[in-house]
């Protein structure tokens, strides 16, 4: 259990799970309850939910539960026993502690997903530095003006210091309907806790961040105080990735081209000199 790794957790957590199921069983079969129910029903019922929240595997869990009993005379129990327990269990409570949060992240597949940006390329070598500001009492209508204007997908929300206080998307505002466009304002529908990156981060991370969330732009904060000194785009991390590929293109053509040349050298050479 304490090695944080996937071995040893399988038999303990079917165990615990079936001495809970036992105990429940056994308690209800005192109280004159569900003495219809056999307390080995409820064991398997037990072993299966326990593992299925502990492992956050709740389908592949029933499925073995099904196949451990032979037949479906368990299924719904087992599957309404699973759910309840993975959703008490919480989302971020679950044995496999050192399981990675994406694939991307995974040491196994780790090399399906190279960095095709450069390492040592940096949030702050591509962010745009000027970005729209907007009081938080302002209009939605006034919000799109502004952001139309500027050609704008995303806007920055202040307080009265100039303070951060979120964020507003385009796209979220125009889903409101245009005659409550002007009586709501922002600070009740700004994100308020949006994803962002820091000047300092790796472009790497910063692409994962917006492509995880499905993300256009997101803005950049100050490593000294969090301030919002600019934003990112997808555009910008697209053409900084073409002018990288156009880079190694050059550089690959005259080797290419050399390669070529000193293969035709060696032919006319070969025939020149015949074999005697």
């Amino acid at each position: 259990m304490d090695s944080r790794g996937s071995a040893g957790v399988f038999g303990p957590s079917m165990a615990i799970g079936g001495l809970l199921g036992a105990f429940i069983g056994i308690a209800f079969h005192l109280m004159g309850l569900f003495t219809w129910v056999d307390v080995s029903s409820v064991i398997i019922v037990g072993m299966v939910s326990f593992f299925g929240a502990t492992a956050k595997t709740p389908i592949s869990s029933i499925i073995m539960g099904s196949q451990l009993t032979g037949g479906d005379a368990l299924l719904a129990p087992m599957m309404l026993a699973t759910f309840v327990a993975y959703i008490m269990s919480g989302q971020h409570n679950f044995i496999f502690r050192s399981q990675v949060l994406s694939r991307s992240e995974s040491p196994a597949h780790r090399r399906e997903y190279q960095r095709v940006i450069p390492s040592d390329h940096y949030v702050k070598d591509v962010m745009k530095s000027a970005i729209d500001k907007i009081p938080k009492d302002m209009s939605i209508e006034s919000a799109l003006q502004i952001m139309n204007r500027n050609n704008s997908k995303m806007i920055v929300v202040v307080n009265e210091n100039d303070r951060r206080e979120g964020v507003v998307c385009k796209h979220k505002l125009y889903e409101f309907p245009e005659e409550y466009r002007k009586s709501v304002i922002l600070e009740s529908i700004m994100i308020k806790d949006p994803f962002f990156a820091y000047m300092s981060d790796s472009l790497h991370n910063a692409l994962v961040r917006l492509s995880s969330n499905d993300l256009q732009e997101m803005p950049v904060l100050s490593d000294e105080n969090n301030k919002i000194i600019g934003i990112i785009t997808i555009y910008d991390l697209v053409k900084l990735y073409d002018n990288e590929v156009e880079k190694v293109m050059k550089l690959s053509q005259p080797s290419n081209q050399s390669t070529e040349l000193s293969d035709i050298a060696k032919n006319n050479n070969k025939d020149n000199n015949p074999k005697r």
